[in-house]
Formats: structure tokens, C-alpha cells, sequence
């Protein structure tokens, strides 16, 4: 019995760490001056279960190169995938490049390799690559979607992710026309949107904040 036990949270433990959903809501947003916001929802799910943890859906990340200026990045999809870009090398930006050049071709085949090289990636029949969520990306005051495909798509102002996104955008879509509310504000009232109709999106919140400088907020909102 209890080596059927232990084989049983075994299981339960690797669909949680193994899962390919977007169990989540990710919101992105660059205010005024190129200061970039992005929060997220605390859920880790397996099938229908909430795991409580301490790891990540968000992460602000540097190469060390004097000059350059910091990413926020948010993952949604598996925890494994989102383990793997919270510690991956970050490229250096050729000053050749553009901001969407950088993104797009460098730092997405950088995840790219990172996820093949552990085994991440997701090799369909036909030969088509995938990783298991989608990916925001804010930089040097600009905010970019990764797709599944890794297809890149330079966002308008804001931008969400995940099984809340189209609640967290019904509410950035309403909250826009709302000039008494600051980024920060949008985002907790998206995130609060989302986790009132979806399971799978629960607090507490975390909110990060990087302005031009490179400094960083961090703040966690607990309902």
C-alpha cells in the first residue's frame, strides 16, 4: 500500500511540474517614459489541483554586459519551461540590431536552444517545433508576444497571456480609457478579472516594475 502511495504522488507530482498548460494570467504593459510592468497570477496546476509554491511566472534578467538594460519576461506553460528561462544565458543586444531584431532573432533562438538542449521542446508529427506556452517579453520600453511557434509579434501598449488573457484584456481594453488609473492599478484589476472566472488564476498577485534606469519594484498583493 504504501509503495502504491508513493507511486501515485510520484505521478501526481511530475503532471504537475510536466504540464503543458497555460494554466495562468500574465499582463504586460509599458507606461509613460518606457517604465515596464508586468504581473502575473500565483497558480501551479495539475489536472484540477492548485499546488502551492514559490517559484516564478515572472523574471527580470540581465547578461552582465555593462549598459545593458534588464528584460522582464513572463512564461506561461510548463514550470520546467519557465525554470529553464529564469536561468538561462541572456545574449548580448549587437547594438547593430534593432529592439524586434534582438527579440526576434536572437533572444527567441536563444530560448529556443535552451528548451531543445533540456529536452523542452514539443516535436509534433509533421516536424513542427513548439514550446508549451506563450511568452512576454518586455524591453527597452517595448513589449513583444512569443507564440508557441515562436512567431514574434511586437505588442501595442499591453498585452496578456494565458487561460485569463481575454478576461485580463476585456479589463486593459476598459481600464485604457481610465486616466486616474496607473499601470500597476490595470494590471491587479485585470489579474483580479481573470481569477474571478477562471480556476485556473489565483493570488496572491505579483507585480514587477523596471523603468528606463533599470530599477526594480517588486510587489506582491495577497487577496
Amino acid at each position: 500500500m504504501k509503495k502504491l502511495l508513493s507511486l501515485a504522488f510520484l505521478l501526481f507530482f511530475s503532471l504537475c511540474f510536466a504540464s503543458k498548460s497555460n494554466a495562468t494570467a500574465i499582463i504586460g504593459i509599458i507606461g509613460e517614459n518606457g517604465t515596464m510592468y508586468m504581473g502575473a497570477d500565483d497558480a501551479l496546476t495539475a489536472g484540477t489541483a492548485i499546488i502551492r509554491h514559490k517559484n516564478q511566472k515572472i523574471f527580470v534578467l540581465k547578461n552582465g554586459e555593462e549598459g545593458q538594460e534588464p528584460l522582464i519576461i513572463g512564461s506561461s506553460g510548463s514550470a520546467r519551461k519557465g525554470q529553464l528561462i529564469e536561468y538561462m544565458p541572456i545574449p548580448k543586444h549587437d547594438p547593430k540590431q534593432s529592439t524586434h531584431q534582438y527579440i526576434t532573432i536572437t533572444l527567441t533562438e536563444a530560448i529556443k536552444k535552451t528548451l531543445r538542449e533540456n529536452n523542452e521542446l514539443i516535436i509534433e508529427a509533421d516536424g513542427t517545433v513548439r514550446q508549451s506556452g506563450l511568452i512576454l517579453v518586455a524591453y527597452k520600453g517595448k513589449l513583444f508576444r512569443i507564440g508557441v511557434a515562436f512567431s514574434v509579434t511586437e505588442q501595442p501598449g499591453y498585452a496578456a497571456i494565458g487561460s485569463g488573457a481575454a478576461y485580463c484584456l476585456g479589463s486593459l481594453e476598459t481600464t485604457n480609457y481610465i486616466a486616474s488609473l496607473g499601470p500597476a492599478e490595470r494590471i491587479l484589476l485585470g489579474l483580479r478579472a481573470a481569477s474571478a472566472r477562471v480556476t485556473t488564476v489565483v493570488p496572491p498577485f505579483h507585480i514587477f516594475i523596471v523603468d528606463s534606469a533599470g530599477v526594480i519594484e517588486t510587489h506582491t498583493i495577497k487577496e
